[in-house]
């Protein structure tokens, strides 16, 4: 079971996070969400939502109402024990840096890991949800209209919940079983 928090309250970011530093895996699956954009030439959207997965435990931080960054989430994605897993993560990385400052250190992307492993270079174009049913027994899905809602809203709903856990833990679970632990 994984106990899942959505917040955008500094204090409890921080009790949240040493949470996460307490379990002893050092595997973090990381995804975020943002508000689509419809038109072409428009500036994209920032970042709405950051999902850090553990396994048992996932934060969801709405970035986009969080009246400041938490010094212990800054430090905590910059720790060197931490790796941090996902399908386009360093695309997800760039991002998170460019529309909040937020420096993400250790990052697998876990298509190329995949392919490593198996000796597969067709892994490497995969999503999430194939990865997470082929390596780790998964299943993901991934509703239109759920992935393309508005993840800038204040309350999410029930589905948006779901949707945001599942894909922090997938990352996670595809993560840890390519590293072995």
């Amino acid at each position: 079971m994984i106990t899942t928090t959505i917040t955008n309250n500094p204090t409890l970011i921080d009790s949240k996070i040493e949470e996460l530093k307490r379990i002893s895996n050092p595997i973090i699956g990381l995804e975020f969400e943002s508000k689509p954009d419809f038109s072409h030439g428009t500036t994209p959207h920032r970042a709405s939502l950051l999902q850090l997965c553990n396994g048992s435990t996932c934060l969801i931080i709405q970035l986009s109402h969080l009246p400041h960054i938490p010094n212990s989430l800054k430090s905590f994605l910059c720790q060197s024990n931490v790796t941090f897993v996902g399908v386009g993560i360093k695309a997800d990385k760039a991002k998170l840096l460019a529309d909040y400052g937020l420096a993400c250190g250790n990052v697998v992307e876990l298509g190329n890991l995949a392919s490593r492993v198996y000796g597969k270079a067709e892994y490497e174009k995969y999503g999430l949800a194939d990865l997470a049913s082929m390596i780790a027994g998964v299943r993901v899905e991934k509703p239109q209209h759920v992935r393309v809602g508005d993840w800038s809203v204040g309350l999410l709903d029930e589905e948006q919940i779901e949707y945001a856990t599942v894909d922090a833990y997938a990352s996670f679970a595809v993560g840890k079983v390519l590293m072995g632990l």
